[in-house]
């Protein structure tokens, strides 16, 4: 892959034990050829990104801080900056508090995650239409353009 250096690598939400050292692999790879941005979708992510100088964090769409000891906390273990969930309410996004650390909305608002399969389903209601996204090892239910 080509470095990229001002993109932002999202990484998958689940990776399982099988294929974790591959994926490390990977990563270790894009950050030698480069690229030095990633999103990390859980907290999980964190100690194998300790161990790489020079590596900015985002947290990406189910990596929550819902107070400010948890965003302190999370902070302190390099994550730079947080997306905000695009169900979230902006008179409920207080962006002092946080000091320039929010970044726009995700790019689509994500219902749930899950290990299953789920049928590749087209859901269609009065205000929005709900899909499925299918990545190597889980699912994803979310809002669609209608």
């Amino acid at each position: 892959m080509q470095a990229r250096p001002d993109e932002v690598i999202l990484l998958p939400l689940f990776v399982s034990d099988k294929r974790l050292p591959g994926m490390h692999d990977a990563i270790a790879g894009l950050i030698a050829g480069g690229n030095r941005r990633f999103m990390i979708p859980t907290y999980g992510w964190i100690e194998f990104f300790s161990r790489y100088d020079g590596v900015e964090l985002f947290g990406g769409p189910f990596l929550y801080a819902v107070n400010t000891l948890a965003y302190a906390e999370i902070v302190s273990k390099g994550v730079s900056y947080f997306t905000v969930s695009p169900d979230m309410y902006n008179e409920r996004v207080v962006t002092i508090s946080y000091r320039g650390h929010l970044l726009p909305r995700a790019f689509r608002k994500e219902f749930m995650a899950t290990r299953l399969r789920l049928p590749d389903t087209c859901y269609r209601g009065e205000k929005a239409t709900i899909r499925v996204a299918h990545y190597a090892e889980y699912d994803v239910v979310f809002e669609a353009d209608k």
